[in-house]
């Protein structure tokens, strides 16, 4: 999920080696809200069909990964901080293939 548009979201994952840990990817495009708060979390996951409880939010902020964690989704924090409890943090999304084996 991205503030940015989807399709830029793609290119960025396919060039980190990553796209493949994502089912799908969403951007300001698909769901017409911005990720300021867990209105745009619902509307992604409506739009997939996906329950809240099957969902993984991968973010390097932690206030949007805090609003996903609301409606019930898991949540991967890129970096560090001890301002929220997240699922899981790692330090670059190259840790993430290993990560979602775990989860």
């Amino acid at each position: 999920a991205s503030n940015e548009a989807s399709y830029d979201l793609e290119g960025y994952l396919k060039a980190m080696g990553v796209r493949h840990c994502f089912d799908g990817l969403y951007g300001v495009d698909l769901v017409d809200i911005l990720k300021e708060s867990p209105e745009y979390y619902r509307r992604v996951l409506g739009n997939a069909g996906v329950e809240a409880s099957e969902a993984v939010f991968v973010d390097d902020t932690p206030r949007r990964l805090a609003y996903a964690a609301q409606i019930g989704a898991k949540t991967v924090l890129v970096g560090k901080t001890q301002e929220f409890r997240f699922d899981a943090m790692i330090s670059s999304l190259r840790d993430l293939p290993e990560l979602l084996d775990k989860l």
